[in-house]
């Protein structure tokens, strides 16, 4: 087969195999998953705020994460606009410049062969599709990083001396330093990839010092400019460390370990140690719970790459080659040439026999055999010295200077540069496979692949020189009197190969995205919600009850789903509140958040119903409810008869002091007015509860995480019980908006409730600051914080 034939049949397998990585990360992308996470949806307000003008280093947003992503994303949003199409087509792109990139590397590595293999393990991983079709931040990390490694292969290859040296590999160094430092704007788990190379060096120093005295300066000058690229995020971080949740959450085993504690920590590493092979993620979130992180084909190979990696690190050392060389001269009586030789492979012991005793050799007693032999082995060196240095046909990979190759044509066992080369790509490959599996090791088993996103292009790689290494041993092995041998290895390696792919996509298309986990985590139901309020016409305002009404959850969810921007949408959690607008408007009731008896009694009479979006019975939840709603007749019919009687006091005194009575609507720092109130007890189990309705209505928007206090005091101020939140968060408000609350207080049964009360009153999450009352200037306090409410409760 000629060398054209062979190229074109290497491009075309490069062609599918790209399009089949592409086609499966692109198919049905704005549905598989089926919906988005939290942490997707922040990500997706973040990168619109970006256009908006909020340009931060740093977003706070869901514990905390690094900028880049969102400014990529950003980016996209700005070509397409926002939705969920635009947020994963994002992490597609970095996921297939990390595919490209890693298979640059294999090739400088390995040849062409490599990058087939590379290509194929992409189209054929689990874990790779998994984490290139959602939109998290996680998937830029790998293709910074594997970007830098092979800038910095490129630099410290390069054979040039002098000024054409510094001109050759300073580019290269610095390019591999700014990749480096822009992957901690990544991901947490960037920040421990500088000691990648400083590890590199260090091994170097023992294994290495000739080559050490040639990168060193080049390595120092890496780190250097990565440390100045990401000093910005760094120091803002070191002023800020509150807004880093994260560490706290997944470094627990490591502060423990720090206080003598080494349970936790070897816990997580014993958990998360068979994560490639036979357990990995127990979570269905980015995983089927409990799927390794390679298929079997790919854990074969992955370990014979594994294998042939400590091989190349133990024949790169000094020691070990120079032990070789002198036992194969040694025979020959040749140990002056064990000075002027490099050490060869394990394998080519026996190199130095060969050589020498291909040479024309003068009868046995000849005084001049020995000093021909070793003549003759000096000038072989100097011409494979020359031979090394020539350029090598493009189609020859690597395998034309391999150590058997060498030793077919008889040439002098010097430690070659193609043996110098493995072992510098040993060093690297198993840092990085070390380093990049780490913070899966160190933190929970949860989502460890995730954890471990840095380590996806080296066990790629570990992959792929598995499988090259494999064709290397056959191709020794098989000639041409095996051509039909050869044939039926690589069909069955194709069949291998269609299967792994198959049962892949199956995994991720049908048994993942139809898990009722999946649904239930991607929040399914609040995606399927906004594509229905897309479609029509109706802009009257939407109430949403769910269980998520935070700002950063369903709300964001919403609002990377929902195409139009004419809706006011209002959330709550709506078995404990409801929004009530002021004209004609929807609720939306998802099946766990039916408004309580309380609620539901008044409002019901004002309903009629307008949809049902009905999902799997298994779904949490299977169906959500639409209604048209006259929300003025259900505010009047309420308001109507509720109490207004209150009482206060600066100060917090006791109930049994005098406070001043008051009647509401009585106003909290000119944010919200209390309307009324009623309660009522309710029976539960052996005790009871006392159920306090209130009514709310905004005079203006706030900033503050606002919380409602009740407390339920006996007479001398002791508290009974308690039950503070807000079910209709704050974040929201604007003026006019108006919501009802429900509250349950415990009431101990030894509780005598004669003289009982309620406080009630506002603060601030964060803070935990009181709101003050506002009623008449002339009779209270500016430093009153609460009400009381009077009770008149009847004995059991």
């Amino acid at each position: 087969m000629s060398a054209q034939t062979k190229t074109l049949r290497w491009w075309t397998a490069i062609v599918v195999l790209l399009i089949l990585a592409f086609g499966t990360r692109v198919w049905n992308l704005s549905s598989a998953p089926p919906g988005l996470t939290h942490d997707e949806a922040s990500n997706g307000h973040d990168s619109a705020a970006i256009l908006e003008g909020e340009h931060r280093i740093y977003f706070p947003v869901g514990y905390g994460h690094e900028p880049l992503y969102n400014y990529s994303v950003a980016l996209t949003t700005l070509l397409l606009g926002q939705s969920i199409f635009t947020l994963r087509i994002t992490t597609v792109a970095w996921a297939l410049a990390q595919c490209l990139l890693t298979a640059a590397l294999a090739r400088r590595w390995w040849g062409r062969q490599a990058v087939i293999v590379v290509l194929a393990t992409y189209s054929a991983s689990f874990w790779a599709l998994m984490l290139s079709r959602v939109g998290l931040r996680a998937p830029t990390l790998p293709a910074l990083l594997v970007g830098s490694v092979l800038a910095y292969d490129r630099a410290i290859r390069s054979r040039a001396n002098g000024p054409l040296a510094a001109r050759e590999t300073w580019p290269w160094y610095a390019l591999s330093g700014l990749l480096l430092g822009a992957s901690l704007y990544t991901y947490m788990a960037a920040r421990g990839m500088p000691l990648l190379y400083v590890i590199f060096l260090i091994v170097l120093a023992i294994t290495d010092r000739a080559e050490l005295r040639r990168v060193w300066a080049g390595t120092l000058a890496l780190l250097v400019i990565a440390l100045v690229a990401s000093a910005p995020l760094l120091l803002y971080l070191q002023a800020n460390p509150e807004l880093e949740q994260r560490i706290g959450q997944l470094g627990a085993a490591i502060t423990a370990l720090g206080q003598g504690q080494w349970r936790p920590i070897w816990a997580n590493i014993r958990d998360s140690l068979p994560m490639l092979f036979t357990s990995a993620d127990p979570q269905w979130l980015y995983n089927v719970a409990g799927r390794p992180g390679l298929e079997p084909l790919l854990a074969i190979l992955f370990l014979v790459g594994l294998c042939r990696s400590l091989s190349d690190l133990r024949k790169g050392s000094p020691v070990a080659h120079h032990t070789d060389t002198r036992t194969s001269l040694r025979a020959e009586g040749l140990r002056p040439a064990a000075r002027l030789l490099g050490p060869s492979p394990k394998r080519n012991r026996s190199v130095a026999s060969q050589v020498s005793s291909s040479a024309p050799r003068p009868e046995e007693g000849h005084p001049q055999s020995k000093p021909y032999a070793l003549s003759h082995v000096i000038q072989t060196e100097r011409q494979n010295a020359n031979t090394a240095a020539r350029p090598r046909p493009s189609g020859l990979g690597t395998k034309a200077l391999s150590p058997r190759a060498a030793s077919a044509r008889g040439q002098a066992p010097a430690r070659s540069l193609v043996t110098r080369t493995a072992h510098q790509r040993s060093i690297l490959l198993l840092t990085w496979l070390a380093g990049g599996l780490a913070p899966a090791l160190l933190a929970p088993v949860d989502y460890n692949l995730l954890h471990a996103v840095a380590a996806m292009p080296v066990v790629i790689l570990t992959v792929a020189a598995g499988a090259t290494g494999i064709s290397d041993w056959l191709a020794a092995r098989l000639n041409q009197h095996h051509r039909w041998l050869r044939g039926v290895v690589a069909a069955v390696a194709f069949v291998a190969f269609a299967a792994t792919v198959a049962e892949t996509t199956h995994a991720y298309f049908v048994t993942w995205t139809e898990n009722r986990n999946v649904h239930v985590a991607y929040h399914r139901h609040v995606v399927a919600l906004g594509r229905y309020l897309d479609a029509q016409s109706d802009r009257r305002p939407v109430v949403v009850t769910t269980l998520y009404p935070g700002e950063v959850h369903d709300p964001y969810t919403m609002e990377v789903t929902l195409r139009r921007r004419d809706l006011s949408l209002r959330w709550v959690d709506g078995r404990y509140a409801l929004f009530v607008p002021s004209g004609e408007a929807r609720l939306v009731v998802e099946e766990q958040t039916q408004p309580p008896a309380e609620l539901w009694t008044w409002l019901s009479p004002d309903l009629t119903p307008l949809v049902s979006l009905r999902f799997r019975e298994d779904d949490i939840p299977s169906v959500v409810q639409g209604y048209s709603w006259d929300a003025p007749a259900s505010w009047e019919r309420l308001t109507s008869s509720l109490s207004r009687k209150v009482s206060v006091q600066a100060g917090d005194p006791p109930p049994s002091v005098t406070h001043v009575p008051a009647e509401a609507p009585v106003g909290f720092a000119g944010t919200v007015t209390l309307i009324g109130y009623q309660w009522s007890i309710a029976a539960v189990g052996p005790a009871a509860t006392l159920d306090l309705l209130t009514a709310w209505e905004v005079n203006a928007a706030t900033d503050l995480d606002l919380v409602i206090f009740t407390h339920l005091l006996a007479e001398d101020g002791t508290l009974v019980s308690q039950d503070d939140r807000m079910a209709a968060p704050s974040w929201q408000w604007q003026p006019g908006d108006r919501f009802v609350h429900v509250h349950r207080l415990a009431i101990p049964t030894d509780l005598a409730l004669g003289s009982s009360v309620i406080e009630l009153g506002l603060y601030d999450r964060a803070t935990l600051t009181r709101l003050p009352v506002e009623t008449e200037p002339c009779c209270i306090d500016p430093q009153a914080t609460r009400l009381l409410l009077p009770l008149e409760v009847p004995e059991r």
